[in-house]
């Protein structure tokens, strides 16, 4: 070999790489640079669907994500000092944000409030302050409105003045609801199917008219023709 043909050869003891050598830096960045591409997308991807087999659907899923803090809450309502059975509480965020929880009273006065999600109903109510309604209707067969057997103020959350502040301590969700005064009075009935009025007159009685007639038609008594004597003989 000649000394030209031996100066074109590249040193390999100079420590530089061949171009084309896969174990090049830029070969190494390329590669690594190809496999996240593959990679990520599908970790992406893995991740959704084990989220939406986790949570059931993403509406489900979004549900859970936003849904607000719950804590459990119980408690007493006494009506006019005395415990208020078959009562109806329901709670309503101050803040306008939440969910409203409801509860029904034992006959000691005792709840329990739930709160419904996604038509379950879950125990807790949403932490932070509520106004508290409470009510409690008479119990009739007929078809038509209850008579409300607590006051009016406290069937309405504009007109309640009962208040709970919801903490996620369950320890501090121990309320006593305290009601006072009469329920409404109740409205007269009109006269109508079933009902009096005082100038309404009552139809008349058909069994005493029969006896007035009966006894108005009595027969006269019968005329005797005075019956003539024997003359008697002198």
């Amino acid at each position: 070999m000649s000394d030209n043909d031996q100066a074109s050869v590249p040193s390999q003891s100079s420590g530089e790489r061949v171009k084309g050598d896969p174990s090049s830096p830029g070969k190494s960045k390329f590669r690594l640079r190809n496999v996240l591409m593959v990679v990520v997308p599908v970790a992406i991807f893995a991740g959704g669907a084990l989220a939406l087999a986790r949570f059931g659907d993403l509406d489900v899923m979004m549900e859970r994500l936003t849904r607000p803090a719950l804590a459990p809450v119980r408690g007493q309502v006494l009506y006019n000092g005395q415990p208020l059975r078959g009562g109806q509480i329901m709670t309503w965020p101050a803040s306008g944000r939440g969910r409203s929880a409801i509860g029904w009273t034992d006959d000691e006065g005792r709840f329990t409030l739930q709160t419904d999600i996604r038509g379950e109903y879950t125990e807790g109510a949403t932490v932070g302050e509520h106004r508290v309604t409470v009510t409690a209707y008479e119990l009739i067969s007929a078809p038509a409105a209850p008579p409300l057997l607590t006051p009016a103020k406290y069937a309405s959350a504009e007109t309640t003045p009962l208040t709970i502040t919801v903490r996620r301590n369950p320890e501090e969700n121990q309320f006593q609801l305290t009601l006072e005064g009469e329920p409404p009075s109740r409205p007269k009935r009109a006269g109508g199917p079933g009902g009096d009025s005082p100038n309404r007159k009552a139809p008349p009685d058909s069994t005493s008219s029969e006896e007035d007639t009966s006894s108005s038609e009595e027969p006269a008594e019968e005329t005797k023709a005075p019956t003539e004597e024997p003359a008697r003989e002198e």
